[in-house]
Parts: C-alpha cells; structure tokens; sequence
C-alpha cells in the first residue's frame, strides 16, 4: 500500500524533473530529438519538446500545431497533485 506522504513525493519528484526538463529547453540545452538523431526516424514524441516550449511561452496554437498532445498531457500532470489531495 502506498502511504500519503510516498504519492507527495513521486509527484514532487515527477514535477522536479519537468521543471528541469523545461529549464533545460527553455536555455537551448536540449533541442533536438536523441532518437531523431540517432536512428532518423521520428518518436511518438517528436514535436513535443517544441510544444513544451511554445506552451510554457503560452502559445497555445503554436503547442497544438507541434504536437497536439502536449496540452493534455500538461494538464493531467498539474492536476495529478490536485487529486492526490482530495484523496
């Protein structure tokens, strides 16, 4: 069984690597697709990093354009800690 404070804590730890992932894009770190890269052909999740960007720079028509589940997505993972709450 999963206690309170072990759920805070995988959402906590689950929002410190997104902020690091978005810092990380949002300084030009990370820009490019390793798989893309390497085996030149495009993931499931290619498009998404530029329209984690163009989210986190609220440009919803631009997210949607790069990868339409980047929205969804992003809104399930900020309500996460929103429903371990009311738990």
């Amino acid at each position: 069984m999963v206690t309170g404070g072990r759920k805070i804590r995988a959402v906590l730890l689950r929002t410190a690597i997104l902020l690091l992932a978005a810092s990380a894009m949002m300084l030009g770190w990370w820009h490019d697709c390793f798989l893309l890269r390497i085996f030149h052909l495009p993931c499931l999740t290619c498009g998404m990093t530029r329209s984690l960007r163009a989210l986190l720079r609220l440009d919803w028509r631009a997210s949607l354009r790069y990868h339409p589940l980047t929205v969804p997505l992003s809104l399930i993972h900020i309500s996460e800690p929103t429903r371990l709450a009311l738990i």
